[in-house]
């Protein structure tokens, strides 16, 4: 019988965990289950596979062969010529082209061939459903149009933007793509567009639900819109620039199937229609400073009384009048308000439809310089306010915003307070009743103006005793120093903080910042 000291077994197990490390560390890319090489592969765009492929043959075999990973592909314009033929001899496999589903050609406005679009115009695509082509600078369609018939079969989604001074004649895409249902015309031009004649526009496909035009130069393309809503009785989804009161009353003649739309600076809604009679019931609804646009919506207003969710209301003079039917409907499960005027000192109006909402949780005065303080003796009231936001309030009633603030304190419902591009200059006591308020949960202050530069960091000491506080945002306030952040690291429940376009604060601050609070997710920006 051999025996074996304990130096001589210890060798031999270290020999044999050495083996079987060096065997771990010889399994290869290509010896992985199928499933961890999918996930890995489709988290890399199609030129990070080009170069996996380069690796060796069993590497580009595999790439080649995993399908899911060119589902979604994106194509970017340039590159050497040996990228280009490598991508031209990928595409050029079916398998490859089979599987795309979704295919983003992204262009360069300083390299002008089209070169990226003939590789798609060139080959058949017979799955794709997306196809979002960005950049499009070239002077003709030579190109687009073979790419578009070669996925028109399938293609349901299809977005082009362009900078280019003709417009693509919509007669071409629709003619081409009968089975579109989103279409997306970004016209980013900085001259004058050229527009054909609207009698050129075909009927688009009768499946098309969303339609989102967008125009730098908006007036001139007035016609082509509206004649394009009146060949789209289908659509289900809308969004425009403001082009004008015409376009309003095109969108209400036309489009009777509507259930959301968007017209910048004017008019946005979304909601529902009844199964049974075809009913529109909004749940969103924005109304800035336009006759028409409630005029429009008017007929929508009663019949959503059960579902709407949240409403702005823009109380210009010109249409002050036209909101009065507001207060003989009931919205039982309205939530959140916004109001956006430029003088409200006597205007009475926001103060009564703040009583006639008493179940509002989300409050946003918006561009209200001057607030009456009537108006938050009835945000005193509401008992289940979480979240109340101001932006460019510079008159505001010193003893009605102190008794509404008080009052949050004793109610502990509020948990959010935003204020941006406030003049607290008068107001020396609005941080110190804020911080009483126990219930906040967020405070976000940005571009606002105080008094004096010792107000932001009493406020900051105090802050460090509060309760619940857990998000805290600051922006463009040079009262917040290294010694702010400092004050700030000593609060136990702060989660997340946000100093934007703070010079004053130095690296070696926020070092020992994240140094004593680790888990606290701290973002610092600093002016260009």
């Amino acid at each position: 019988m051999t025996i074996m000291s304990t130096r001589e077994i210890t060798r031999d197990r270290s020999r044999e965990d050495n083996s079987s490390s060096r065997e771990k560390e010889s399994i290869s890319f290509v010896s992985l289950p199928y499933d961890i090489v999918v996930h890995i592969l489709t988290c890399l765009n199609i030129q990070d596979l080009i170069a996996v492929s380069w690796v060796c043959h069993s590497w580009r075999t595999l790439v080649f062969e995993c399908h899911e990973a060119f589902s979604i592909t994106t194509l970017f314009q340039g590159g050497t010529e040996e990228d280009k033929r490598e991508l031209r001899q990928l595409l050029s496999r079916p398998s490859v082209r089979g599987s795309m589903q979704e295919l983003y050609l992204r262009m360069m406005y300083t390299q002008l061939d089209q070169s990226l679009l003939q590789f798609t115009s060139s080959f058949r695509f017979p799955r794709l459903r997306k196809l979002h082509i960005k950049e499009y600078a070239f002077a003709n369609d030579d190109a687009l149009i073979p790419a578009l018939k070669n996925v028109s079969d399938t293609l349901s989604d299809l977005l082009i933007s362009t900078s280019r001074r003709r417009v693509i004649p919509f007669k071409t895409i629709f003619s081409i793509c009968s089975n579109l249902q989103f279409f997306t015309y970004d016209h980013k031009a900085y001259q004058q567009s050229d527009i054909l004649p609207s009698s050129d526009l075909s009927m688009p496909p009768t499946g098309l639900t969303q339609l989102n035009l967008k125009f730098r130069f908006r007036h001139a393309v007035r016609d082509l819109i509206k004649d394009t809503l009146r060949c789209c009785p289908h659509l289900v989804k809308l969004t425009l620039d403001d082009c004008g009161d015409n376009i309003l009353e095109a969108i209400y003649q036309h489009c009777k199937r509507l259930e959301t739309l968007h017209v910048r600076n004017r008019l946005r809604y979304s909601g529902n229609r009844s199964t049974q009679e075809g009913i529109l019931e909004l749940d969103t609804l924005a109304v800035h400073s336009c006759q028409k646009s409630i005029t429009m919506v008017a007929p929508y207003l009663r019949q959503s009384s059960q579902t709407l969710r949240s409403l702005h209301v823009g109380l210009h003079p010109t249409i002050m009048r036209h909101w009065d039917e507001l207060l003989t409907i009931t919205f039982p499960c309205l939530i959140s308000l916004g109001i956006s005027s430029e003088d409200l000192s006597d205007n009475m109006f926001p103060a009564l439809l703040i009583a006639h909402l008493p179940g509002l949780k989300h409050l946003h005065f918006s561009q209200c310089t001057s607030v009456p303080s009537v108006v938050f003796d009835e945000v005193a009231g509401l008992n289940h306010l979480e979240s109340l936001t101001m932006s460019r309030a510079s008159f505001l009633d010193k003893g009605a915003v102190s008794n509404m603030l008080r009052s949050f304190a004793n109610k502990k419902c509020l948990k959010s307070v935003s204020i941006h591009n406030c003049n607290f200059s008068q107001f020396d006591g609005f941080l110190n009743l804020l911080v009483e308020v126990n219930s906040l949960e967020e405070i976000s202050i940005q571009l606002c103006t105080f008094a004096n530069n010792s107000l932001v960091g009493r406020f900051c000491e105090k802050l460090r005793y509060h309760p619940s506080i857990r998000t805290i945002t600051f922006r463009c306030l040079p009262e917040v120093t290294d010694s702010t952040l400092h004050q700030l690291s000593a609060l136990e429940t702060l989660r997340r903080l946000a100093l934007i376009h703070m010079d004053h604060v130095t690296e070696q601050a926020i070092s020992d910042f994240i140094n004593y609070r680790p888990k606290v997710a701290l973002k610092v920006s600093r002016r260009l």
